[in-house]
């Protein structure tokens, strides 16, 4: 079961820019596919039309095909986003609470926190080894793209050892939606403290990831 949003939660949280040009593309490549199929009838049903050279209906084809595929692109990675978080100066991940109940194993209990501070469902799991490290991901999109509105984001990606799931199939998650190498990401991996038995809240800005002691 997915831990981060609904299927369609990318779209409320993909920026204005991007919607436009999905939208915008895909309304173009229908139209011009309904000029061409017009065409089409035109000529099977004999009705009187102005001749049209070939590099005509060539450069239609590939208009309509350029701006449904662009359409498409991006229409995907605004679904996709659903699963990172935009960051917009330092931003709380999660809260994780590491304990250890035997010499090399750990019980991890984390909470995931949303752009708002909504808190997630309480989620637990046995590590069978040290140290307790939790794996944050760090979505970057190049300067053509990021002038859509597409700056960095994040996601807490695994724990102990163990990725997490995501809502988006993997064929068209980020950062190669499509198989189209449209970002690119790197981990960090962040060790939660055991010893004390408290919990820590993940904080991710510009720098970097760090953990911060939480009061009992």
């Amino acid at each position: 079961m997915s831990v981060y949003s609904d299927p369609m939660a990318g779209l409320g949280q993909a920026p204005t820019g991007l919607v436009v040009l999905a939208v915008t593309g895909i309304a173009v490549g229908a139209l011009l596919l309904l000029l061409l199929g017009w065409h089409v009838v035109r000529r099977i049903l004999d009705v009187p039309r102005v001749p049209r050279g070939r590099g005509m209906y060539a450069v239609l084809v590939g208009l309509c095909v350029l701006s449904i595929g662009g359409g498409a692109a991006a229409l995907a990675v605004a679904a996709a986003l659903g699963d990172w978080q935009n960051q917009a100066g330092p931003s709380a991940m999660a809260e994780v609470h590491c304990r250890r109940i035997a010499p090399t194993r750990v019980e991890v209990s984390y909470v995931t926190l949303g752009p708002d501070g909504k808190r997630g469902p309480e989620e637990k799991q046995t590590i069978e080894a040290l140290p307790c490290e939790i794996a944050v991901e760090r979505l970057h999109f190049p300067q053509a793209l990021a002038r859509l509105g597409l700056a960095e984001r994040h996601r807490l990606a695994g724990i102990g050892g163990f990725r997490r799931p995501t809502t988006t199939p993997l064929w068209r998650a980020l950062p190669q939606p499509l198989g189209l190498p449209i970002a690119y990401a790197d981990a960090q991996q962040v060790a939660i403290p055991t010893e004390d038995g408290v919990p820590y809240r993940v904080v991710a800005d510009d720098r970097g990831v760090r953990v911060e002691k939480l009061d009992r």
